[in-house]
């Protein structure tokens, strides 16, 4: 985590205990735009330990709802918003209906942290595109999708992105020919490895088991009916593989990363998926990696991927590929392979992308 983020964190604490404990602490002036400086804060921290124990973690909590004294602390909004985000997607993934109550929350703090932020002349501020993708999320999670394009063109007019639907966190330069939602086998690697996975594949049905999966937690889709088996991770053996299990898929992968370059980061995996789950539309974070899915199981039917403007379903024993750090979103529905009520499973391994121009790490946004 960066130092601002961190120091964004402590200052929303330290807020709430100020506004918590004021029978102990009387609260500073509060300047119109501006936030407490790192001097600041960091003395009142001190003073906050000292006064600890008399506090309940419910007043520090309470605490956070004062933050109507502060409006111009763009810092401060921009952490609540943040904070009622991951608490969102905990919630998602726990299947708990006050989701979108916590959504709604995340959307109207990041609102009013923009409006402080224009309001005291700033246009723009560190982590940029990390703040436009959650706030653009939620608004899109909450079925606002004009707002939520609104916020993403935000990025497209201050230069971060070149489209609204293609959002990487980190930019690495590339060919034309990688601005695709997309390939279709017209680039020899991407081509060399859906051939290599193609005819190899439908081996890999013979050997799933329900040993080691997990269930997926990013709170990206609404309910439990998503889970993952782990082949390899940046680079290395991971979960099944490094356990010694699922041979055939092991092999297969690594026999792959012989033949083309892994992405520094990034997995191999199964994925499965109950009849009905939704995944709702996010943005990968780098677009240094091409991302392969291949069908295993359950598919076919109206299950499909949306990626960009473009839509694509599975067939057992086929693969495709497509940009990663392009908005996608994914729906299991009925009538695949493996009959009713089955499991779609899809084989999910990265590859570096061969549209990338040099040997730079990519800029971080």
């Amino acid at each position: 985590m960066r130092l601002r983020s961190v120091h964004s964190l402590v200052r929303v604490l330290l807020i709430a205990l100020t506004c918590s404990i004021s029978t102990t602490i009387a609260p500073a002036p509060y300047p119109t735009c501006q936030h407490l400086s790192d001097t600041e804060y960091m003395a009142k921290s001190r003073a906050m330990v000292d006064s600890l124990p008399s506090i309940s973690l419910s007043d520090a909590i309470k605490g956070l709802l004062a933050v109507e004294k502060y409006p111009s602390d763009y810092v401060l909004l921009e952490s609540l918003a943040t904070a009622h985000g991951m608490l969102a997607r905990k919630l998602a993934a726990a299947g708990a209906p006050q989701e979108q109550d916590a959504l709604r929350q995340t959307a109207s703090y990041y609102s009013a942290a923009e409006r402080a932020r224009l309001g005291c002349g700033i246009a723009s501020g560190e982590e940029r595109a990390a703040l436009l993708r959650k706030w653009g999320d939620a608004l899109a999670w909450l079925r606002r999708g004009g707002e939520a394009s609104e916020v993403f063109g935000k990025g497209v007019d201050e230069g971060i992105w070149e489209t609204d639907l293609c959002r990487p966190l980190v930019k690495h330069r590339r060919t034309e020919a990688g601005r695709q939602y997309f390939y279709d086998h017209e680039h020899p690697v991407i081509k060399t490895a859906i051939t290599f996975l193609e005819e190899r594949v439908g081996a890999i049905a013979d050997e799933l088991s329900d040993e080691g999966w997990v269930p997926e937690r990013a709170g990206l889709q609404t309910s439990r009916s998503w889970r993952y088996l782990l082949l390899r991770k940046d680079g290395e053996k991971a979960g099944a593989c490094a356990d010694g299990r699922m041979a055939t898929a092991c092999a297969i992968v690594e026999e792959l990363y012989e033949i083309v370059r892994p992405p520094k980061e990034g997995q191999a995996k199964l994925s499965a998926m109950e009849e009905g789950t939704v995944v709702r539309p996010h943005a990968g974070p780098t677009d240094e990696r091409v991302r392969i899915h291949c069908g295993i199981a359950g598919v076919g039917g109206d299950s499909y991927i949306r990626v960009g403007d473009e839509q694509r379903g599975w067939e057992e024993g086929r693969c495709f590929a497509f940009d990663e750090s392009c908005e996608h979103e994914v729906r299991v529905g009925s009538g695949g392979s493996g009959g009713g009520g089955g499991e779609r499973v899809v084989l999910i391994v990265d590859i570096e992308s061969p549209f990338l121009i040099g040997e730079g790490e990519g800029e971080e946004l």
